[in-house]
C-alpha cells in the first residue's frame, strides 16, 4: 500500500540530516525574515512530497528531494543575497557528514538548491530546473502562486523585501507569475487554474490601485 503524504513528511523529518536542518531554521534565522521562515520549508517539504507521490518518484528520489528542501533556504540565517549557494554548501557539508550518499547524489541536491536562485531569462526572472528531481523542488517552493494563501504569501515576501509602493511590488509580482511556469505534472495539474485565478485577482488590484491614484 502507498504511503500518504503525512507519513513520508514524518518519515523525512524523523532522519538526523533533516532535523539538523529544521533545527537551525527554527533557532537561527533573523527576526526580519517573515517569508522565507522555517514554515516556508515545511509548506515546500510537504508540497514537494505530495507532488513527487502523485508522480510516483521513488523513495530515494523523495529523500533527495526532502533534503534538499530542508536545506534551500538555510542560508538566510546569515544573509539574504546569494543564500542559495550558502544553503547548496550547507547540504554538502551535511550530507558528507552524515554519509550514506554518493558523490552525484550530493551533486545533484547542491545543484537542486542552486536552481531556486531567481536568473534572468529573455522571458524574465525565472526559477530554471537542471534536472528532473530539480522541477519538483521548484515547482514547490512557487506553489503558493496556485494557492489560496497566494496574496497572505506575497505580503510577507513584500514585507520581507521592504518594498513600500504597493502598485510597483504588484506590477513585479505579474510578471514573476507570467514568467514562472510548472515543471512537474502534479504540480501542472494542482496549481495551474488557481494561479491564473491569482493573476486575475492581482490584475484588478493594479487597475483599482490606478484608478485611486
Amino acid at each position: 500500500m502507498a504511503k500518504d503524504v503525512d507519513t513520508v513528511i514524518e518519515e523525512l523529518r524523523a532522519k538526523p540530516i533533516i532535523a539538523q536542518a529544521l533545527s537551525v531554521l527554527r533557532q537561527k534565522l533573523p527576526p526580519t525574515v517573515c517569508y522565507h521562515t522555517a514554515g516556508h520549508t515545511d509548506e515546500v517539504m510537504r508540497d514537494a512530497v505530495e507532488f513527487a507521490l502523485k508522480d510516483d518518484l521513488s523513495e530515494r528520489e523523495i529523500e533527495l528531494l526532502g533534503i534538499a528542501a530542508a536545506y534551500h533556504d538555510t542560508g538566510f540565517v546569515h544573509r539574504s543575497g546569494d543564500n542559495e549557494v550558502l544553503g547548496a554548501d550547507n547540504a554538502v557539508e551535511a550530507m558528507e557528514e552524515h554519509g550514506g550518499y554518493k558523490d552525484e547524489e550530493i551533486s545533484l541536491v547542491r545543484q537542486m538548491i542552486l536552481d531556486t536562485q531567481l536568473k534572468i531569462t529573455p522571458r524574465g526572472a525565472r526559477q530554471v530546473a537542471t534536472s528532473k528531481l530539480s522541477g519538483y523542488l521548484l515547482d514547490a517552493d512557487v506553489s503558493n502562486l496556485g494557492r489560496d494563501d497566494f496574496f497572505e504569501k506575497a505580503e510577507l515576501v513584500r514585507q520581507e523585501v521592504g518594498v513600500q509602493d504597493q502598485e510597483k511590488f504588484f506590477l513585479g509580482l505579474i510578471t514573476f507569475l507570467s514568467c514562472q511556469e510548472w515543471y512537474t505534472p502534479a504540480a501542472k495539474a494542482a496549481r495551474s487554474a488557481k494561479k491564473q485565478e491569482n493573476i486575475r485577482k492581482l490584475k484588478k488590484l493594479i487597475k483599482k490601485e490606478l484608478e485611486d491614484d
